[in-house]
């Protein structure tokens, strides 16, 4: 992931349960599409937010975008 941030010239920040390396050829693809065959391959996944990637756990992010979600209620 440093390399795809260095290439991309984005902040990318993990989160503690990010880990491992992986060894990549990659051409001619965008630094999106780099982040997602990487790390959708791995069980990660990614937000932007505020000028960072923030690098999850697939089960951390669907946890949080859960959390995030409220109900509504509203009348007509």
């Amino acid at each position: 992931m440093k390399f795809i941030g260095v290439a991309c010239r984005k902040n990318i920040v993990p989160s503690p349960q990010v880990k491992g390396a992986v060894a990549v050829n990659l051409f001619d693809v965008t630094c999106m599409e780099a982040l997602d065959a990487v790390l959708t391959s791995n069980g990660y996944a990614w937000e932007e937010k505020n000028g960072f990637i923030y690098v999850y756990t697939q089960k951390e992010l669907a946890l949080m975008q859960a959390a995030a979600r409220t109900m509504q209620t509203r009348s007509f």
